[in-house]
């Protein structure tokens, strides 16, 4: 079973972020994070690094599904 979204659309979702991608990539580069845009086909773009613990850590900006960016964290413990 693939591990992907079958229905994303590459290009909508380029379109979608061009207008804030210069501000979320600058985030990136200023707080060192590693990006990984559209992971598994997802409309999202995803800031990976690692936690004070040295724990794998990250915070998902979503969008695609309305005019709003949505967002969630995961800390690894």
């Amino acid at each position: 079973m693939p591990n992907r979204n079958t229905d994303f659309d590459l290009q909508v979702a380029q379109q979608w972020f061009s207008p804030i991608a210069g501000v979320l990539l600058s985030f990136a580069e200023c707080h060192n994070l590693l990006v990984d845009r559209y992971y598994h086909d997802s409309p999202s773009w995803t800031f990976r690094f690692n936690n004070p613990r040295d724990r794998y850590s990250s915070a998902m900006a979503s969008g695609l599904r309305s005019e709003r960016l949505t967002g969630c964290s995961q800390w690894t413990l």
